[in-house]
């Protein structure tokens, strides 16, 4: 080879970065004597892409590869690589193995990595987009195609190469898996719902005996579900069997609606009547008065104790020996005291009182005017009208009850039933509903 090829041949410089200090210490590489020596090699293996700069050591190891054949073990690469310390080279190695420019094949033994392939660099997406704006322009697009602006966002979504970022489209799938799964969850509670309210409908159409108009009235349940959350189901169905069905009493008018006034006020009689008249006289049989024991008996307001009397003072209070308008007093040591009478006690509240009662004239009980008596002949006294306690309305309906067993006849309000004597019922609505 001639010097012209020598001179053609190109050579790669080093780039002087600090290593360590055995590395800067250490010679350079032959590499150069072997391009400038005659032939230029015919290898095609490409030195790895170096993003920073490296030390002379580790470029080194490099060059070692890139002039040998085959896999190199850490003792060829340190003869190699000349004037360095074994653990000059061995840390250039691990370093080198560390960024990936070299790989173990076996223990001791590297190989130069493969070099890696450039990666396709994506559009950046339009600046001054947020992610609930490119979510909001996805779903229009979903709605309607045309309605993407492919100038101003790009290839649309379903296309590979459009500029919609990743975490943005993941967030877009994760919503639209949830709204499905919440559609569903609404569907089927609403199918549960339609049969529960179809069971319930036909339970309380079954109580009418098909005395029932078709409607909206009869397909809305609000009413009947309302009242359910207070009144228990049977209370419902005994009084939609009494005031509706034809079977209790023939004419009953047929039901058009749930909300019926009539109905409606049915129903909170007969709760009333079976759940909170009793549980009200309940509670207030049950109440006693507060702190006192049963059978206690407590004395008559017109008969009072008398009051105890008060305490006598221990210690008499000391006497003066003399008031200023009494005679001299009595000296103790020349005279002697009075005598103090003890044949009469003294008198006292107790006493007092007693000789007011002694005293006292009882009085005359007051006699009371006879009523003068009433000849035989005299008429009596006029009987004066009693108001019926219940409607002919009422009566018909008990009658209608009774005779068709849907009905318990209550003797402590009715008196004795039909049929028996002392019967309190018209004769007339008797008749009538076929019970005489």
């Amino acid at each position: 080879m001639t010097d012209a090829h020598a001179a053609e041949a190109p050579t790669e410089p080093v780039p002087p970065a600090p290593e360590g200090a055995a590395e800067v210490n250490a010679a350079p590489p032959q590499a150069p004597e072997a391009v400038t020596s005659g032939e230029a090699p015919t290898d095609t293996r490409a030195l790895p892409e170096i993003e920073h700069p490296i030390g002379s050591t580790r470029q080194a190891v490099l060059d070692h590869f890139l002039d040998s054949e085959g896999d190199q073990s850490v003792a060829q690469i340190i003869a190699g690589v000349g004037n360095a310390s074994r653990n000059t080279v061995e840390t250039a190695i691990r370093r080198e193995y560390e960024a990936g420019r070299l790989l173990r094949v076996a223990p001791g033994v590297y190989r130069l990595a493969p070099p890696k392939a450039p990666e396709l660099s994506k559009p950046a997406p339009p600046a001054g987009r947020t992610d609930e704006e490119w979510i909001a322009r996805i779903e229009a697009w979903q709605v309607n195609p045309a309605s993407w602006n492919i100038e101003e966002d790009g290839p649309p979504p379903n296309d590979p190469n459009n500029r919609v970022p990743r975490d943005v489209i993941a967030r877009f799938k994760e919503r639209v898996r949830k709204r499905e799964e919440r559609r569903k969850d609404a569907e089927a509670a609403a199918a549960k719902q339609a049969a529960a309210d179809a069971e319930l409908r036909n339970k309380l159409l079954a109580a009418t005996a098909g005395n029932y108009s078709p409607g909206p009235g009869i397909e809305d349940l609000a009413p009947v579900k309302t009242i359910l959350e207070l009144v228990p189901f049977d209370v419902v169905y005994r009084v939609i069997c009494r005031t509706i069905s034809k079977l209790c009493y023939p004419g009953n008018p047929p039901l058009t609606s749930w909300g019926d006034r009539q109905l409606l006020k049915a129903i909170a009689v007969e709760y009333c009547e079976d759940v909170i008249v009793p549980s009200l006289v309940a509670g207030w049989g049950a109440a006693k008065a507060p702190g006192k024991a049963t059978g206690a008996s407590e004395p008559s307001p017109a008969v009072q104790a008398p009051p105890q009397p008060e305490t006598a003072q221990a210690v008499p209070p000391v006497m003066p020996a003399a008031y200023p308008d009494d005679d001299p007093a009595i000296d103790p040591a020349t005279e002697a005291p009075p005598v103090r009478h003890v044949g009469t006690p003294e008198p006292s509240r107790d006493s007092i009182l007693a000789a007011f009662a002694r005293n006292r004239v009882a009085p005359q009980p007051v006699q009371q005017p006879r009523p003068a008596e009433r000849p035989w002949f005299a008429p009596g006294p006029e009987a004066q009208p009693q108001e019926a306690e219940f409607s002919d309305e009422a009566w018909e309906e008990f009658c209608v009850g009774f005779r068709f067993g849907t009905f318990d006849w209550n003797r402590h309000r009715l008196g004795p039933p039909p049929g028996e004597r002392g019967c309190r019922c018209p004769a007339e609505i008797l008749r009538r509903n076929g019970i005489l």
